[in-house]
């Protein structure tokens, strides 16, 4: 999928990964406000993982964890191209599912 700049996309940056939370995260951390955002360092420091139990990439880029059903079953760490994917549905899963299927045919 090809998104422009001037949509919000910023090529060679990645839109976003599937997390482990630890125990006890609080939900009230999670959105996309930016008052939510940080970095990967930051989020890994507060036991956040890959949905595989590696640690987050070491990136500067600014973060949130989202949680797309209520219950935490699943969680992902978001970047600034998670936005321009949102444009077109508000839905999380719309966007997850967008982004996911884009990196598959990107492989």
């Amino acid at each position: 999928m090809k998104l422009s700049a001037t949509e919000g996309w910023k090529p060679g940056q990645g839109w976003g990964q599937e997390l482990r939370l630890p125990q006890g995260f609080p939900a009230q951390a999670a959105g996309l406000k930016d008052a939510q955002a940080q970095t990967a360092g930051a989020w890994s420091g507060q036991g956040v993982r890959l949905a595989d139990g590696g640690p987050l990439p070491a990136s500067g880029q600014r973060a949130w964890v989202i949680i797309p059903d209520d219950n935490q079953s699943r969680a992902f760490l978001v970047y600034d191209n998670f936005r321009p994917l949102m444009r077109w549905n508000r839905l999380y899963y719309f966007a997850i599912s967008i982004g996911t299927l884009a990196d598959a045919l990107d492989k």
